[in-house]
């Protein structure tokens, strides 16, 4: 179910992103993130900001494995802007799920790679996967509202949690 529409940003269709892989930091099976990155990316493609997302499976076959985030250790945002900076697009979304307590919590953030900063980021507690993916789309939604000047923040069913 999407939870954003297209073309909802104020200035559609201008630019790319590169959409890293949800990182599962900790008490989650791996395969839930592959499973993130995925609806990561439908959601990121289904907002209509992008002109073109491109996600892990794609980075992967442009780098070489030397260059994959996880071997150079590549975790804070100018690192990251370096890498979005190498892929020749100008944004870099990156996304980290894991439990604490009993709650899951996703954090999504953008990060602007001639900036090497922050732009906007979104963090949501759930009680469990089945509130993932609404999480994602009002996450996605959430991130791009409060960067893109103009952009409406759609209206969601509240996420679980």
């Amino acid at each position: 179910m999407s939870l954003v529409s297209p073309g909802a940003a104020a200035e559609p269709n201008k630019t790319g992103v590169a959409v890293m892989d949800v990182q599962v930091l900790r008490g989650l099976d791996e395969g839930l993130g592959a499973l993130l990155s995925e609806a990561l990316l439908s959601a990121i493609r289904n907002n209509g900001t992008f002109a073109s997302v491109i996600g892990g499976s794609d980075l992967r076959a442009m780098m070489s494995h030397e260059m994959t985030r996880s071997s150079m250790n590549c975790d804070d945002a100018g690192c990251l802007a370096e890498l979005g900076g190498a892929l020749g697009v100008p944004y870099l979304l990156v996304a980290s799920v894991g439990k604490m307590g009993s709650k899951i919590i996703l954090n999504i953030k953008i990060l602007g790679v001639e900036e090497a900063k922050v732009l906007g980021r979104h963090t949501v507690g759930v009680n469990d996967e089945d509130g993932l993916l609404d999480a994602i789309n009002l996450g996605v939604a959430k991130v791009i509202a409060g960067w893109v000047p103009g952009t409406d923040l759609p209206k969601v069913e509240a996420v679980q949690g």
